[in-house]
């Protein structure tokens, strides 16, 4: 994407170029040579003005995209993060159930423990 913008300013950029040597190099009378340069200048201006705006959407576009993107994966993340948790807390209580009732069952024979 990048690369195409950067041939986009390019070709506008040597467009306006390319009119001004165009003007300047042609027969005509100082005054209208004037008027034609700054016509030229005038539409290179408008050119780039029109070229950074498109790169200023492209650059929002493109913060917002990743934006959504890092906010989607760290939805992902935290959920499978709680999914895990949910997952282990049973398993977790099933084993401390199983260790009380052995140290119950060690409390009824009075061993202890060294």
């Amino acid at each position: 994407m990048k690369n195409k913008e950067n041939i986009g300013l390019a070709l506008i950029t040597g467009a306006a170029l390319g009119a001004a040597f165009s003007i300047l190099f042609a027969p005509a009378r100082g005054t209208e040579t004037r008027k034609k340069i700054s016509k030229g200048a005038g539409d290179a201006t408008d050119a780039l003005l029109r070229a950074g705006e498109q790169l200023k959407n492209t650059t929002k576009q493109k913060f917002y995209e990743g934006k959504e993107n890092l906010e989607s994966r760290l939805n992902a993340i935290s959920e499978a993060a709680h999914q895990n948790t949910e997952e282990y807390i049973p398993l977790m209580e099933k084993k401390l159930a199983e260790l009380k009732k052995k140290g119950e069952a060690l409390k009824k024979k009075k061993v202890t423990v060294s």
